[in-house]
């Protein structure tokens, strides 16, 4: 978590608010602390959807991050940060033929197909490039158990391909020999896990299976993408995993299957774990004001930067992990109070009835646990609202990895030919 609450004051005086503020030395550690749990067993790639943030990419490849991409956009941002084609894959169930296109020109490690649908068209644009093309594939598995907050496998899934259409998938990749080079496998069961028995289950349970299409189907994978899931508790309710224990099982088993699999790339995927809490959301407290005898703080910023902190779409109404930094040193009493952001709509939700200090203008809200999933994941258009500065602290200096926007930024790429028109014909009428 980003410094203490002084450095954070000084640089929301500084900078202004909102804001992200990341703390890349936290960032290290952590990612150092998983690689040394994981004995150099498997590489973590970093889930680009977790932040969309170029300098975020490009820190965690300089600790020694792969990545993974899930559009074209965040493709071409991962080669702008320094990643090589090798320390590149490219999943989703709906990429555009041109997206596939651009991938295969880039010569990337892996695309990830997760229909049979697609894994044709990747061929047959690998044939019109004259090239050949890596393809992994997502495989959508009969049943596992998945104590994930949302399931992404072992139900009907619009992700991956279901495991009884291995030996149709396997055809095609023997009709396409020329331009189809089977790198290998990836499962991913959901997100949010905090059960260890369960990640390891489903990590077990995907080693299984490309033992199984080795001796079934006779094709060695080369790569084995055991997905990720990894959990952080948000909530009161919510226990931490055990990070240590649960990557040192993780390292023995691959190591176990090691030989067997005739040592492959083992990937783990992390976006939400990695980040999470390295960052903190930071907004000031505008106007307080009493209704029916219920007081609200109104503060600067709120769903159109940070939709997962608010109450939308959220099934558990719980409160995310916040605290209150007052302006001033005078003692005041802790009570429930509710906090909203500027947006004209009850979702604008930050935290209903928590116990904080009593708030007062000026104060400063840290939202803690926002090094995922903030910016990037929250409707910025929505209601016309500028967007939030970037910081990221790193080894003693500060570095504003994305700007604040300005209201002129809505007017960008925005045309209004018919009304032009219009206009012209009114006053030549």
């Amino acid at each position: 978590m980003p410094k203490n609450d002084m450095t954070l004051v000084e640089k929301a005086n500084r900078y202004g608010t909102p804001m992200y503020v990341y703390d890349g030395d936290e960032l290290k550690d952590h990612y150092d602390r998983i690689m040394s749990w994981l004995h150099q067993s498997a590489e973590v790639f970093f889930s680009f959807k977790a932040n969309g943030n170029l300098s975020i990419a490009s820190l965690l490849r300089s600790f020694g991050a792969g990545i993974e991409v899930a559009s074209v956009g965040e493709l071409l941002m991962a080669v702008k940060a320094g990643y090589s084609p090798q320390h590149i894959i490219f999943s989703g169930p709906g990429k555009r033929k041109e997206e596939i296109d651009t991938a295969i020109q880039h010569q990337i490690y892996c695309i990830i197909a997760e229909s049979k649908e697609e894994l044709t068209y990747i061929a047959e644009s690998a044939k019109q490039q004259g090239k050949q093309v890596s393809v992994g594939i997502r495989i959508n598995p009969e049943s596992i158990e998945s104590r994930a907050k949302i399931k992404m496998g072992g139900v009907p899934s619009p992700f991956g391909i279901d495991e009884s259409k291995l030996g149709e998938v396997f055809d095609l990749f023997q009709a396409y020999e020329d331009t189809l080079l089977f790198k290998g496998i990836h499962m991913y069961l959901g997100t949010q896990v905090l059960d260890e028995t369960s990640l390891l289950s489903s990590f077990e349970y995907t080693l299984n299976t490309a033992v199984r299409i080795k001796n079934e189907y006779g094709l060695t994978c080369q790569m084995v993408d055991l997905g990720g899931g990894f959990g952080i508790p948000y909530f009161q309710h919510e226990t931490p995993l055990h990070a240590e224990r649960l990557f040192q099982d993780v390292a023995e088993m691959i190591q176990a299957y090691e030989s067997e699999l005739d040592f492959p790339r083992f990937i783990i995927e992390m976006g939400r774990f990695l980040l999470a809490e390295c960052g903190v959301y930071l907004t000031a407290i505008q106007y307080v004001k009493n209704s029916k005898g219920e007081p609200f703080l109104i503060a600067d910023g709120g769903m159109h930067h940070h939709q997962a902190m608010t109450f939308r779409g959220r099934l558990l109404r719980n409160n995310y992990p916040m605290r209150l930094i007052k302006h001033s040193n005078q003692p005041v009493d802790v009570v429930k109070q509710t906090i909203v952001g500027p947006l004209c709509t009850p979702e604008d939700l930050i935290g209903r009835q928590v116990e904080l200090p009593q708030g007062e203008p000026g104060d400063l809200l840290c939202i803690e646990k926002s090094g995922a999933y903030g910016l990037c994941y929250s409707p910025t258009l929505f209601l016309g609202h500028s967007s939030p500065l970037e910081l990221l602290l790193f080894e003693g200096d500060d570095y504003i990895i994305r700007d604040r926007g300005h209201p002129e930024d809505l007017l960008l790429k925005q045309n209004m030919p018919f009304f032009k028109q219009r206009r012209v014909e009114c006053e030549t009428d």
